[in-house]
């Protein structure tokens, strides 16, 4: 028999998985012969649990339905011309979130403003082209 130790933590003490015997410290007794386990502490008698609780049963039947998963639609906006302020009409109906990119695809900050759950204010510090992703 040979004792394994699984240090989990150091604020947590030390587990001992050991074969059919129990020994100090905290400990789980695992036996090739008896059908439980024994799980104890500084105690001389483990708690003892039948192996059968762990056991794991056929599949229950499914749940319900769940509630429906936000809109996946995207929308793209193509500022051709370059401008300090970007005033996008989406039309999404809803808050999304916003990434602009340069012409070559460079991710870049600007101040971003919802007007309304359709309509987005983007501002930067200098007049730029790009695209702006919302999703």
């Amino acid at each position: 028999m040979t004792d394994q130790a699984i240090i989990l933590t150091d604020d947590l003490p030390e587990i001992v998985l050991e074969t059919g015997c129990v020994s100090g410290g905290t400990t789980l007794v695992l036996s090739d012969d008896l059908p439980w386990i024994g799980i104890g502490t500084q105690d001389p008698e483990p708690q003892m649990l039948m192996l059968e609780q762990f056991f794991v049963g056929p599949p229950g039947a499914d749940g319900p339905q769940g509630l429906p998963g936000r809109d996946a639609t995207t929308f793209t906006w193509d500022q051709a011309s370059a401008s300090n302020i970007w005033a996008i009409a989406h039309n999404l109906g809803r808050f999304p979130g916003v990434t602009t990119v340069d012409p070559f695809g460079a991710v870049f900050e600007g101040t971003v403003s919802y007007v309304d759950a359709n309509n987005v204010r983007v501002e930067f510090n200098a007049a730029v082209n790009g695209k702006a992703y919302l999703n």
